[in-house]
């Protein structure tokens, strides 16, 4: 079942543990998912791999949400991609003190 055909999520923290099995599971169901990653890109493509290879779209992004300019470059990347940007997931806490946006104005 593929329910969420046509909606795209970024998924935070995507490269490893839950986040890459929410990735993962919204592939599955039909999301493209772009594969949020800090640092371990080697995991991220990997995390994209598995996606792809069950039927899904996968992008792998690199951002540091601790960095405003790094985060914006993200997003913009994000926004510039063809599908609509549906929805955000950020599964875990960030840094008390960092501010993360999410999402776009529409």
């Amino acid at each position: 079942m593929r329910e969420l055909s046509g909606k795209t999520a970024v998924v935070y923290g995507a490269s490893a543990y839950v986040g890459a099995g929410i990735a993962t599971a919204l592939g599955v169901a039909g999301a493209n998912v772009v594969v949020h990653y800090r640092g371990n890109e080697t995991a991220a493509r990997a995390v994209a791999s598995q996606i792809v290879d069950r039927g899904g779209r996968a992008l792998p992004l690199s951002a540091d949400m601790t960095v405003e300019a790094s985060l914006a470059t993200f997003h913009e990347r994000v926004e510039s991609l063809p599908e609509d940007f549906c929805f955000g997931v950020r599964h875990r806490g960030i840094q008390r003190g960092h501010a993360v946006a999410i999402g776009r104005s529409p």
